[in-house]
């Protein structure tokens, strides 16, 4: 009796496990083909250079527009800019980080 009910809780929760698991990775498919989205309109902003929507101006991931936060989409612009260079030097520094490696061990 108790071996039957262990096997029928065990296969209770790998259904349900197995449920979920469909569930989120359907949810998680749609997503990606959806694509990014504006909060406020819902306008596809997945291609965009400027992290604004063009159809309502909000920032993206915002509900506000750049002048209700505060900021100037020049700083934005410059503050996308350093970040873009400043991963470039990181990935510079990393693939030069390995050849420093081999000419300490050489020596």
């Amino acid at each position: 009796m108790i071996p039957f009910v262990v096997t029928m809780f065990l296969l209770a929760v790998l259904a349900i496990s197995t449920g979920r698991l469909i569930r989120v990775r359907r949810r998680l498919r749609e997503q990606k083909e959806a694509g990014l989205r504006c909060v406020r309109c819902g306008y596809d902003v997945g291609h965009q250079d400027v992290p604004r929507c063009p159809e309502c101006g909000a920032a993206i991931g915002f509900r506000k527009t750049f002048a209700e936060l505060g900021v100037e989409e020049g700083e934005v612009l410059e503050h996308k800019r350093r970040r873009e260079v400043k991963s470039g030097t990181d990935k510079l520094r990393d693939s030069n980080k390995g050849n420093c490696d081999a000419r300490i061990h050489r020596a």
